[in-house]
């Protein structure tokens, strides 16, 4: 076997583009790293953001009106603003606790499909609308992009189940560039 070719060593040392492609790999892995760690941050920070304004939010005490309004950004956090801020107004709009929890918890979970779900949105938000009549709360949580049909290996699904088994009546609409759950439940506790 002539000496040369056959015997000389390969790796990132003698050749130069495996060697790149490894100091790229290693980059990649530091940014990603990176990028993690600034999340987890971004998502603390904006926690405490969240239980500052509900605080403020709690202090203040305004009037109960018969709507509620939130819009906010596709943010995990955001979840927790909007779960907090209903529910204050459910307690101040005289709804039974346990109900205004229970609506709540139900929100909460369509808000986190809002953030999670929707693909190629037109706006990076979700809205939540709220009324209360003398009966029920009527609740309804929007995103503006449709969901993916997860039904496979892994798809979660947790939450459209409990948000059934928590408000009486729920129903997903499908439009061309927004999903919206709505919900209702009635303002009391059915008698026994």
């Amino acid at each position: 076997m002539p000496r040369g070719e056959g015997n000389r060593p390969s790796g990132p040392a003698t050749n130069p583009v495996r060697g790149r492609a490894a100091a790229l790999r290693d980059e990649s892995r530091a940014l990603r790293s990176q990028a993690a760690q600034l999340r987890e941050r971004t998502d603390l920070i904006a926690g405490l953001l969240v239980t500052t304004i509900l605080a403020a939010e709690r202090a203040g005490r305004p009037q109960a009106e018969n709507t509620f309004s939130l819009q906010a950004g596709r943010l995990r956090a955001a979840v927790g603003l909007a779960r907090g801020r209903l529910r204050l107004w459910l307690e101040r709009s005289g709804v039974d606790p346990e109900i205004a929890a229970d609506i709540a918890l139900a929100c909460s979970e369509a808000c986190a499909n809002a953030v999670e779900h929707p693909v190629s949105p037109r706006r990076h938000a979700f809205e939540v609308e709220a009324r209360r009549t003398p009966a029920e709360i009527e609740l309804a949580v929007r995103d503006f992009g449709v969901w993916r049909d997860n039904h496979g290996p892994g798809h979660r699904g947790r939450g459209l189940r409990m948000i059934r088994e928590l408000m009486d009546a729920t129903e997903i609409v499908k439009g061309d560039h927004e999903t919206t759950i709505v919900m209702r439940r009635a303002r009391r506790q059915p008698a026994a």
